[in-house]
């Protein structure tokens, strides 16, 4: 009995620890940089437009210049399947690539992969 008892005890709290490891500590307002991309040139998990649809916008197509680069999470949003999905916007005004003022990212992905980093 007692050492069911202990088994059910360790259930939960394993449970519930793991629980609280799932909530996301990033908040509005927080400040990340932008670290070199996972996949070469391009970044996966931050979801920036592909190279011939800046080119059209009049953009210049350059990832290397985003690499250092700091940047604001303005929404937060956690979707149902654990993950959650971040607005970034630059911090210091100007728009990415001359004409995209914010970029969506899914922040454990790109954490995970080097691609966000915190201050």
């Amino acid at each position: 009995m007692k050492k069911l008892v202990f088994v059910l005890t360790a259930f939960f709290c394993f449970g519930w620890a793991n629980g609280q490891n799932n909530e996301s500590s990033i908040e509005k307002g927080s400040i990340l940089v932008l670290g070199t991309p996972s996949a070469g040139l391009d970044f996966k998990h931050i979801h920036f437009p592909k190279r011939n649809f800046i080119i059209k916008r009049g953009g210049i197509a350059d990832y290397k210049a985003l690499i250092g680069r700091k940047v604001q999470v303005s929404h937060v949003e956690s979707s149902q399947n654990g993950e959650t999905e971040i607005v970034l916007k630059p911090l210091d005004g100007q728009r990415f690539f001359r004409f995209l003022p914010k970029v969506k990212a899914n922040y454990e992905k790109a954490l995970d992969r080097g691609e966000l980093k915190p201050i």
